[in-house]
């Protein structure tokens, strides 16, 4: 059961329950005028749909949403496009769901489908590594090599270390292979 599932039974419980069950009820209002209701005017207008929002999704929403920069053929879009795909790998450890990961992998990547498929089913609810550094070089138009530092946050690998991510021409990008340049120290 993920974690955002989770959290909505409990508020709902909470919410039919009472949060506080212990306590004596409370008294009733001091006058006839606290029961008293206004009726909205004629200019309030009812709607079924929420307010719109220019948050972020957290990550209790699921995956992250790729940023506009990450789409561009630069060689800040390509270390941008790098940085999202770590950061769904690490909803991915966090939730077990690996959205759309392989979609922007090559089939020929197989250290792409290696940390994929390590990802456990349900989850771990923790990051598996962070960025500290992304530096991209573009190789023509249509590829990029991106050199990573990150910081491994879970299991034997743990530490630093630099990965080579590289690119090709997709929809944004492609994910042609991974190479592990040093191990996390």
């Amino acid at each position: 059961m993920s974690r955002s599932v989770i959290v909505a039974v409990t508020l709902a419980l909470m919410v039919v329950a009472g949060c506080d069950t212990q306590g004596d009820p409370a008294p009733p209002p001091p006058s006839q005028d606290a029961l008293t209701t206004t009726t909205p005017s004629d200019d309030v207008v009812a709607t079924s749909e929420a307010a719109p929002t220019t948050a972020e999704p957290t990550e209790a929403d699921g995956p992250p949403t790729m940023p506009e920069e990450a789409k561009e053929k630069t060689e800040a879009g390509a270390e941008a496009f790098v940085e999202y795909w770590i950061e769904g790998l690490n909803s991915a450890y966090k939730t077990g769901d690996t959205g759309d990961l392989m979609d922007y992998s090559s089939d020929q990547c197989g250290s792409c489908s290696g940390l994929v498929s390590a990802v456990p089913k349900s989850g771990l609810g923790d990051d598996y590594m962070r960025v500290k550094s992304a530096e991209g070089l573009l190789i023509g138009k249509e590829r990029a090599s991106v050199t990573t530092e990150v910081k491994v946050l879970i299991g034997e690998g743990k530490g630093l270390g630099v990965i080579v991510f590289e690119l090709s021409d997709g929809d944004p990008w492609m994910i042609e292979s991974i190479t592990l340049k040093s191990e996390p120290s």
